[in-house]
Order: structure tokens, then C-alpha cells, then sequence
């Protein structure tokens, strides 16, 4: 449980963070966008669990019979 509240506290600054960072252009286009991104995986695993993580992005999603 604490590892999905660290996960959604991080990707909300992620979040944050891209959005200041191409208000600013203090960062290209390209690694706003990634760093975005990042930040939205962050904040869906912090929300739903890996469970709903794996119905949104399945490959990044290890399941039982993978090992």
C-alpha cells in the first residue's frame, strides 16, 4: 500500500513537473511528452493496482505464468 501512495505522489510531480517544464521550454518537446507519460503510469499503478495497470498496459504487467 505505501508503494502506491509513493507511486502516485511521484507521478503527480511528474505530472507537474513536465507540464512547468514545456510552459517553460525549459525542456524539448519529446522529453516533456516521455516525461509525462512516466508520470501517468506512476499515477494509474498509484490508483488502481497493478491489476488495473495490467488491463491498461498488459506488457508492463508481469503475470504468474511468465516466470
Amino acid at each position: 500500500m505505501i508503494i502506491r501512495m509513493l507511486g502516485t505522489v511521484v507521478g503527480v510531480f511528474f505530472v507537474i513537473g513536465s507540464i512547468l517544464m514545456l510552459a517553460t521550454s525549459a525542456a524539448s518537446v519529446a522529453s516533456g511528452v516521455s516525461i509525462l507519460f512516466l508520470g501517468l503510469i506512476f499515477v494509474v499503478y498509484g490508483v488502481v493496482g497493478k491489476k488495473g495497470l495490467g488491463k491498461i498496459f498488459p506488457s508492463l504487467v508481469r503475470s504468474k505464468h511468465d516466470r
